[in-house]
């Protein structure tokens, strides 16, 4: 009988650790992680962790996590058809970014106020507003119910 692991690799029925995929000793692989978007292994739940601190270094993510050097960028793709792993990779990096906006923000209020150069503030009052929702519009059109005829002779 073929058991398959939650990123859908099979499992050797003997050791339960998958086939394909050689795991450190480091972590245990039956172990599962309750998440908001869903359960993950322990090892699936450290592949998410170290990804979306890297910045989506796939290769390192999945050794770092403890799996195997060997085949490492199969795994990574592999798990990131997962499902859960995505929708928790999407979750924790919107958490990421809800901790780095008001720095953000600060930093363009900064820029804004104290900018040496006239174009760095106007582009930083720019971008606040924009993110504000008060962005310019980028064309104005006018409509005119008249007949208006324009020729241009070049001769």
């Amino acid at each position: 009988m073929t058991t398959t692991n939650a990123d859908g690799s099979r499992l050797d029925p003997q050791s339960n650790t998958p086939d394909s995929v050689e795991v450190s000793e480091s972590r245990e692989v039956a172990t599962t992680v309750e998440t908001p978007s869903g359960e993950l292994t322990a090892l699936q739940d450290a592949f998410v962790d170290e990804y979306v601190t890297s910045g989506g270094d796939r290769k390192n993510s999945v050794i770092r996590a403890g799996y195997s050097e060997n085949g490492a960028d199969v795994t990574a793709v592999r798990l990131l058809k997962h499902d859960v792993v995505i929708a928790e990779i999407f979750r924790r990096s919107r958490l990421r970014l809800v901790n780095v906006v008001p720095k953000a923000l600060a930093g363009l209020q900064e820029l804004a106020m104290n900018a040496r150069s006239e174009r760095v503030r106007r582009e930083a009052l720019d971008s606040l507003l924009d993110r504000a929702g008060f962005r310019a519009p980028e064309r104005i059109e006018h409509h005119h119910g008249g007949g208006l005829e324009v020729s241009i002779d070049l001769s």
